[in-house]
């Protein structure tokens, strides 16, 4: 398998909305989509459920979400907000410093089963969707 490019950076920060401003005033970043992922008690936000954490289902959580697409390229910085995450343990095992959360890489063809192809090349999966 040959990856071509990496088509998302993800990063995982204790203040998503300041990172991006800063990402913003000193990179040119932008402009930034804010979302909300969970139940946060506002009507903008998309579901996250089903997920799992090193093998147990997972309540489900809320993140703070920013995406920005640049050229072929999309950013993404998710802020922990209420629950438990991938990204909260991540924050909480750091002391809180900003951190790689994902990268997708783009191989130019798709796999049937993600699970499959990623346990044939021994990687870990921390945090997955879960079939149920």
């Amino acid at each position: 398998m040959q990856f071509s490019e990496f088509n998302q950076v993800a990063l995982t920060a204790a203040d998503a909305r300041g990172l991006t401003r800063t990402l913003a005033d000193v990179y040119g970043l932008g402009p930034w989509l804010q979302v909300s992922f969970g139940d946060d008690g506002t009507d903008n936000f998309i579901k996250i459920d089903q997920f799992r954490l090193a093998g147990q289902a997972l309540p489900p959580y809320g993140l703070l979400g920013d995406t920005a697409t640049v050229g072929n390229m999309e950013y993404e910085v998710l802020q922990p907000n209420g629950g438990v995450s991938v990204n909260q343990e991540y924050l909480d095992r750091t002391g809180g410093k900003t951190g790689l959360q994902h990268l997708c890489l783009d191989d130019g063809a798709r796999v049937d089963d993600i699970r499959a192809a990623l346990d044939s090349l021994g990687l870990n999966r921390e945090q997955d969707q879960s079939e149920d």
